[in-house]
């Protein structure tokens, strides 16, 4: 039984189990910025803005979307940001 389905991820329910079909080696600094996403909830999420080298708040929609959301500042700091200079 499929339960979602997204470019992103798929999850399908087997005997109660989900997985993401993610491939864990993506680096999801690299995504692009503030991806909202077709969903109409107004979760606040924090990505990591190339442009600008920093984590930057946005609102996150709840579905699709990419990678490049995270739950904290500190979270995206810590995976995106390297002693306040962008990784590259």
């Amino acid at each position: 039984e499929t339960i979602a389905v997204s470019s992103e991820r798929k999850y399908e329910s087997r005997r109660g189990k989900s997985w993401s079909g993610r491939n864990k080696n993506t680096d999801p600094c690299k995504d692009e910025f503030g991806v909202t996403g077709p969903c109409l909830a107004l979760f606040t999420k924090w990505g990591f803005n190339s442009t600008s080298g920093k984590c930057e708040e946005f609102t996150y929609g709840g579905c699709q979307g990419n990678g490049n959301k995270f739950d904290t500042e500190k979270e995206c700091r810590n995976r995106c940001e390297v002693r306040g200079d962008a990784k590259t």
